[in-house]
């Protein structure tokens, strides 16, 4: 236990330094290919294939790139979700002005949940995305991964409650 905490110490430090540092897709790519890697394993379904070799892994990310990695998760993960939660009511004039394909795409993983609805990916102005964003991000889309992927229990679940 005391190992982790030093552990973790040590990585929130390192990390406090560059939270203003773009993110590269090649760490994008890196940590979405883990959670999926868990997720596949969690929920038993086969590892997906290799792809071949991966080209702007050392170029800093952009929102584009981010919402559409997050989009194919999802649709990957689609297959076994257990619940459907209901939609996300929220004012689409907020979100960031995108092409029209991205911006259905954003639309649906806001309305889904898997991505905050005035967070700084479906909301900011400029393209780049930084660790601090990133992370913010990935951390709702797992959050509402492990939801939709797993059944609660009724006991516990006021929306999975019949009506007395």
């Amino acid at each position: 236990m005391r190992r982790l905490l030093c552990l973790l110490l040590v990585c929130h430090t390192s990390l406090a330094c560059a939270q203003n540092e773009p993110v590269t897709q090649g760490e994008v790519r890196g940590t979405l290919l883990q959670t999926e890697k868990h997720f596949r394993a969690v929920l038993k379904m086969p590892p997906p294939k290799p792809s071949g070799k991966m080209l702007g892994d050392g170029e800093p990310t952009t929102r584009r790139f981010t919402i559409e990695r997050f989009a194919a998760l999802v649709e990957t993960l689609r297959p076994k979700f257990k619940i459907r939660p209901r939609p996300l009511r929220f004012d689409e004039k907020r979100l960031a002005k995108l092409p029209d394909a991205l911006r259905t795409k954003l639309i649906a993983l806001v309305r889904g949940g898997f991505i905050a609805p005035l967070g700084p990916l479906a909301t900011a102005k400029g393209e780049s995305v930084t660790l601090k964003e990133y992370g913010d991000a990935l951390g709702y889309l797992i959050s509402r991964l492990a939801e939709v992927t797993h059944m609660p229990s009724t006991k516990f679940s006021p929306y999975l409650q019949p009506p007395d």
